[in-house]
């Protein structure tokens, strides 16, 4: 508390007046405002009070004013300022009360703050009141509103609900009204319509705000338009029933008549004096069937992989080599302990990768096989990878030896993208290729 007298010096100021700007009471009494306030403040406190003492005036006023203390940096205030009761004609002095409102700033800022991340979110955010007749929207922010193309008028007292048509789901539906009955969160995907009755695809999440003593306040909404990421979805799904279609096709439709074929220049063969003409015709159909055969692999490769189980790597790869045909190359084993994969599928990885080795560097290559921190990597010492298929290596065809289906390693990408893995080719330390799959988890036990 302060009284300033008539010719506007500090007549009385109280201890916490003193102890909020940092000035013994002696220091303040007897010095004008000005020790305490900038000019422009002192300026307007001036103008307030002629405002008190004008005939049409109010009796007090309130006001902000930045209080400038003895040490440290300028303090947000709150003046009730008011007249001196006086009875004669001439002005006795002012008396007023300040208060720090510090505090009181800082939560205001800090509202905003927050008002401005709810108004300018990313995605459509709604608040509602459960002690409001059904449960009606009592805040939307912009995003609510670019997103449905309607306005606050428009949403502000209803329940979100106004968002749902003929062809919305009513099990989401029933799942978002079953978790609010019983105050939890939940998520659901909606189709959901605009203002001019176009539809989007809303995923709609609702968690309960709680009031200190456990009720439930409010509910907050995120709305958010996922209709690109559902006709993404939809359009992989048709490319899967093609690609579905497709290996129904190669497998039955094309592989009889390739039987047939076979079955008849292997009769032609044994009955034919000189066979020799037929053993490009031979040749070409077992092309065919290999490359009917991988196809249908890559295929199957590319569908998610189920729940994976600890594999030993060692016995997985030692396993591949024997169903390949290497020749005369070599292996080195240099891994240790187990992956979380489908034993079945990493088996194709690794004979892919060693066909793909001894196919590329020759009968008498050297191929190794190690650890990496978060993977494995296959090796050979052959001549590396040809310039003119590096870029496109892991696409179906790619090849660089005549006469290669150039599938291989397509299907090894698909077995890796299947488990979440990566696969990349570099160059081997001592020229050859080497392949590196990252991102395998291990099991828990070996963690």
């Amino acid at each position: 508390m302060y009284v300033v007298d008539e010719t506007g010096v500090f007549r009385f100021v109280n201890e916490p007046f003193a102890e909020l700007t940092g000035y013994d009471r002696e220091e303040i009494i007897g010095s004008t405002p000005g020790l305490i306030k900038d000019d422009a403040a002192v300026d307007e406190a001036e103008d307030r009070l002629g405002r008190v003492l004008s005939s049409t005036g109010p009796e007090v006023v309130h006001f902000s004013v930045d209080i400038v203390p003895k040490a440290g940096e300028p303090i947000p205030c709150r003046d009730h300022m008011a007249a001196l009761p006086y009875e004669s004609e001439e002005f006795e002095g002012s008396v007023g009360i300040l208060r720090d409102v510090s505090d009181e700033r800082a939560r205001r800022e800090e509202l905003e703050t927050k008002t401005r991340a709810l108004d300018e979110a990313p995605v459509g955010i709604t608040i509602s009141d459960p002690a409001l007749s059904d449960n009606p929207m009592v805040y939307v922010n912009d995003r609510f509103v670019e997103m449905t193309g309607y306005d606050r008028d428009d949403a502000v007292g209803v329940n979100c609900r106004f968002l749902q048509g003929e062809d919305t789901d009513e099990r989401p539906v029933a799942r978002l009204r079953e978790a609010i009955d019983a105050e939890e969160p939940e998520s659901v995907e909606l189709l959901n319509y605009r203002k001019e009755g176009t539809p989007f695809w809303n995923r709609v999440s609702v968690a309960p705000i709680r009031a200190g003593d456990g009720s439930v306040s409010e509910w907050v909404g995120f709305q958010e338009n996922i209709t690109a990421f559902k006709d993404r979805e939809a359009a992989l799904e048709r490319q899967n029933d093609r690609l579905d279609s497709f290996a129904g096709i190669v497998s039955h439709d094309l592989r009889n008549p390739l039987n047939v074929a076979q079955g008849r220049v292997e009769l032609a063969r044994e009955l034919a004096d000189d066979s020799s003409h037929l053993d490009a015709a031979a040749d070409a159909l077992d092309r065919i069937e290999s490359i009917v055969e991988h196809t249908l692999t890559l295929a199957r490769e590319g569908e998610t992989v189920g729940d994976p189980e600890p594999v030993a790597v060692a016995e997985v790869v030692a396993d591949s080599w024997e169903t390949v045909d290497t020749g005369p190359a070599s292996l080195s084993v240099e891994v240790d302990g187990e992956a979380l994969a489908d034993p079945d599928r990493l088996r194709n990885l690794f004979e892919n990768l060693i066909r793909n080795g001894v196919e590329h560097a020759g009968d008498d290559v050297q191929i190794r096989v190690g650890d990496l921190s978060d993977g494995f990597f296959v090796e050979d010492d052959g001549s590396g990878i040809p310039d003119t298929v590096r870029e496109n290596l892991f696409e179906p065809g790619a090849s660089a030896v005549s006469g290669n289906t150039g599938f291989g390693l397509a299907i090894v990408k698909e077995i890796a993208t299947a488990h979440g893995w990566t696969v990349e080719a570099v160059d081997a330390a001592d020229g050859g290729a080497r392949f590196e799959i990252r991102g395998i988890r291990r099991p828990a036990s070996a963690e």
